[in-house]
C-alpha cells in the first residue's frame, strides 16, 4: 500500500436522511451545502485541521458502476436480503490485502458512543 487511506461505513437513520444527494461543489467551489457529502466533507476537514479548500478529492463516495448512483442502502430491522446486501458491500472495507496488518497501524475502528 503506498498510501494509508480511510473507508467508512456510515449507518443513518432513513427518517433524516435519504442519501448523499449531490456530489457537486457549492457555487463558490467549497462545501458549503446542506447536503450530507458537504457536511461529511467539513467534518472531515474539521477532524484532520485542513482548510475545506484543501479538500476536494479527500473524500469519495462509491457509484454503482452499472447505474452510476451512490451506494446507499436502505434497510429495516427485520429486511434480511437488505442486510445481506449491506454487509456484502460493507466486507470490502476489510479486504486484507490492502490492511497493513502487523505495522503497528490502526486499521479497524467502531463507534465507542
Amino acid at each position: 500500500m503506498t498510501k494509508p487511506h480511510y473507508h467508512l461505513l456510515l449507518l443513518l437513520n432513513g427518517d433524516a436522511y435519504r442519501g448523499i444527494n449531490s456530489s457537486s461543489f457549492s457555487p463558490n467551489g467549497d462545501y458549503e451545502g446542506n447536503n450530507l457529502l458537504h457536511r461529511i466533507v467539513r467534518a472531515w476537514s474539521r477532524a484532520i485541521g485542513w482548510p475545506q479548500d484543501a479538500m476536494r478529492g479527500l473524500v469519495h463516495v462509491a457509484k454503482d458502476k452499472l447505474t452510476g448512483k451512490f451506494y446507499t442502502y436502505h434497510f429495516h430491522r427485520d429486511d434480511h436480503a437488505a442486510f445481506a446486501e449491506v454487509f456484502f458491500g460493507a466486507s470490502y472495507l476489510c479486504k486484507v490485502h490492502s490492511k497493513p496488518l502487523a505495522q503497528r497501524i490502526h486499521c479497524f475502528e467502531g463507534s465507542r458512543r
